[in-house]
Order: C-alpha cells, then structure tokens, then sequence
C-alpha cells in the first residue's frame, strides 16, 4: 500500500496475503484467483487492491482483500501482466500477452479503449501521474505513448 502501513504478496495458486510494513506480521490472505497472480496494483487511495492473473482475469479486493468483482479482461487466456490507475482511480489500464493494453471503467468494470499497435506482448503499462497519458512497452522492443481518451497512440522507440 503507498502509504507503506500494507504489504500484498501473492502465491502461484492465486492466494493474495498481505503484511504488516512495520512488523512483517501476517495480517490476512484470501484465496482470490485461480491460478498464479502475474499484477497487482492499490488504488490511488489506498481503498481496492485490483490484481489480474495467468488466465487474464482481473479481480477488485477492498483493503481486507475481500473480492468484490471479477471479470475476464483478455480473452483466450492471455495472462494479465501490469496494471496501473489514473490519477483519480476512476479508470486503470491493464497489459497482457494478447498484444493490448485496455482502459477500463473502475465503477463499471467496463473496457473503455483497447490499444493495439503492439506486434508482440505488452508487459508493462503506466498511467502517467499527472496527465491523460499511458505509456506501454512490449516485447517486441517498443515503447508507445497512448491517449486513453482516443486510443491513439505513438512509438517512441
């Protein structure tokens, strides 16, 4: 958790744990995926813990790592490998081995844009802190700044 009080961790069998910063003591763990955790990621505000897994399934924790939704974000299969909020954490944008990153509706769980210029897994994204812009980087060895608003995007390596 950013304000360094939570520690998550996660298991290869999709079981979320999280810590105490200051003690290391083990607060509580739920089993919330079904095979092996790859991304997770707190809210700005420190209230949703959001992690997507091997099977490209993102699911919403609140701070005792409850599930409170889950959906399939990329079809196939494809596994989850970064996630990131806006700065409000109104939206997040989550990357995957299917070649896209997609912006999504927190409230909503709604797919909002999908980027798609990458010709190889995204495995990295991140929403900038300040301004409407995403930035991806993928396997096939590019860099690519995004307008989540449009999903117009531009390489930059």
């Amino acid at each position: 958790m950013k304000d360094g009080k939570k520690i998550a961790s996660s298991s290869s069998q999709g079981q979320i744990i999280v810590w105490d910063a200051q003690s290391l003591d083990y607060q509580n763990s739920c089993d919330v995926h079904k095979d092996r955790v790859q991304a997770m990621v707190w809210s700005n505000y420190q209230k949703y813990l959001v992690t997507g897994d091997k099977q490209g399934n993102i699911v919403y924790c609140n701070r005792m790592i409850d599930p409170k939704n889950r959906f399939s974000a990329h079809e196939n299969a494809f596994p989850v490998r970064d996630l990131s909020f806006s700065m409000s954490s109104v939206k997040f944008v989550s990357c995957s081995d299917d070649k896209t990153a997609k912006v999504w509706d927190f409230a909503t769980s709604k797919k909002e844009n999908t980027f798609s210029e990458h010709i190889s897994e995204v495995t990295t994204c991140d929403w900038h802190p300040f301004y409407s812009l995403i930035v991806t980087g993928s396997k096939d060895k590019s860099m690519r700044v995004w307008d989540p608003r449009t999903a117009t995007g531009k390489s930059l390596f």
